[in-house]
Order: structure tokens, then C-alpha cells, then sequence
């Protein structure tokens, strides 16, 4: 195993600011090659609806999962960077892929999902989001306009008005079996105001542009995928990974 590199320490910082220059610039070529919209219909999508024809089979792995939360994490404790967004206890996450690199164990212990998530052409990120009651995710932006977003309603509150994302002051709800794409970079917030947990499949794609912007996003992705923040993730999410294995023996 790794060691991971602190997110206040110096290396850290410097390799950040530099990646992040190295995106927003690129953002600024995509954004001529691209339609400026937010929402996108599901119909642009084939996969979509074979997603959407099997999304009971991820429901089903979902609940077995839900059984046993204390094994899964809470995204803070994957990446501080959350902080700005949310408090510790307010959101976890079932990570099968982050930026491109593989979360063995979990794609291993979900099989059905991970096929599903096999439909969706170049994914980089997917993870069930778990969002608790009466928790508000502050506002922010995605990380890269390379991506578009992708929300597959898993398991949504009764009182669904309670629950929605807002992109660029647009409100939208979420429904079991149901999808939202859209792209990230504008502003959004989001908030399940509730009195259940609510919970979606969360992915990020490479969105359809011109092959060379697919190819240098791909190049991007990858290095995103060598830096101290997804690095960290992963190295985080196996330690996770073995006190799972730990009080599975220990319960036996």
C-alpha cells in the first residue's frame, strides 16, 4: 500500500493548483465545441434506457449494502475537499470507479451494478450516494467540462418535493428508476429535506464532443488518476476495504 500525501501539505497544494490550470484551460476549448445547456434529454442517450431497464438488479444490491452501513464510508473521510460542501455524518459513498481508477472490492461485491455500469461508454466515476435526512449539500461545481453527470434514482424519499438538485437556480427532483444528466459545471446545490435517506447512482462520463477532445480528455482523466487526490481516495477506500474484511471475520 501507499502512503498518503497530506491534503494541507505542500506537494499536495502545488499539484493541485497545477492540475487545476491545466483543466480549466482545457475547459475553455471544450466550451467551444459543446452546447451550453444544462439539463440533457435521456433520449441522446441509448444506454440510457437499457440502464433504466435493469436499475432493480442495482436497487437490489443497494439494500443488501444498506444493511451494513457502518462499512461504508463517509465521503469526508474519502476526501476532506467534501468539507466545503458538507459535514461529517451527512453523506456516504459506495465507490465502484473515481476518476478512471477501479475500486476492486466493491465492483466485486455489487457484480449486477458493476455490469450495469459497464453499459455507460467511457465512465470515470460512479458510487451509490447516500444522502441522509435533512442534510443540504452546499453549492459548487464539477470538476472537469470534459464530464457530464448522470443520476439514476435508487431509492428516494416518499415526500420526493423534499429532495431535489438545483442547477443554475432550476430545480429538478429525482424518481426511482429515472435518470438526470446534466453538466456540473454550472453552480449547483442539492438537499433531501425529508425524514428518509436518499439515494442515487452518481456518475461522471466523458460527454460527446469531436474524437480529439475525447482522446485529450482521456489523457487528462488518466493523469487526474496518478494525482495525490484520487490516489488518496483510493488508498483510503482499501483501508475501508480491509476493517470491512476484519469485522466480517470477527463476526464469524
Amino acid at each position: 500500500m501507499g502512503k498518503i500525501i497530506p491534503e494541507n501539505s505542500k506537494l499536495y497544494r502545488v499539484l493541485y493548483v497545477i492540475g487545476q490550470f491545466m483543466i480549466r484551460s482545457f475547459e475553455r476549448t471544450i466550451a467551444l465545441f459543446v452546447p451550453n445547456k444544462k439539463f440533457f434529454d435521456s433520449s441522446e442517450f441509448a444506454w440510457v434506457a437499457e440502464v433504466e431497464n435493469e436499475w432493480h438488479l442495482m436497487r437490489a444490491e443497494l439494500e443488501e449494502l444498506l444493511e451494513k452501513r457502518n462499512t461504508i464510508p463517509d465521503i469526508c473521510d474519502i476526501s476532506e475537499e467534501q468539507l466545503k460542501v458538507v459535514n461529517f455524518g451527512e453523506w456516504q459513498s459506495f465507490a465502484f470507479l473515481f476518476h478512471g481508477q477501479k475500486v476492486p472490492h466493491n465492483c466485486e461485491h455489487c457484480p449486477e451494478s458493476y455490469k450495469l455500469l459497464q453499459k455507460i461508454p467511457r465512465i470515470k466515476t460512479a458510487f451509490f450516494s447516500i444522502l441522509e435526512p435533512h442534510v443540504n449539500i452546499a453549492e459548487h461545481r464539477g470538476p472537469f467540462k470534459g464530464y457530464l453527470r448522470y443520476h439514476l434514482g435508487l431509492k428516494i424519499p416518499k415526500e420526493k418535493e423534499k429532495c431535489a438538485l438545483r442547477l443554475d437556480g432550476e430545480i429538478r427532483h429525482w424518481e426511482e428508476g429515472k435518470s438526470l444528466i446534466f453538466d456540473d459545471t454550472f453552480h449547483h446545490d442539492a438537499w433531501n429535506e425529508s425524514d428518509e435517506t436518499r439515494v442515487i447512482l452518481f456518475v461522471d462520463f466523458i460527454r460527446p464532443m469531436p474524437k480529439l477532445l475525447v482522446y485529450f480528455s482521456e489523457f487528462l482523466v488518466f493523469l487526474l488518476g496518478q494525482s495525490p487526490f484520487v490516489k488518496n481516495a483510493i488508498l483510503k477506500l482499501e483501508m475501508y476495504e480491509k476493517e470491512e474484511v476484519k469485522q466480517d471475520w470477527k463476526v464469524k
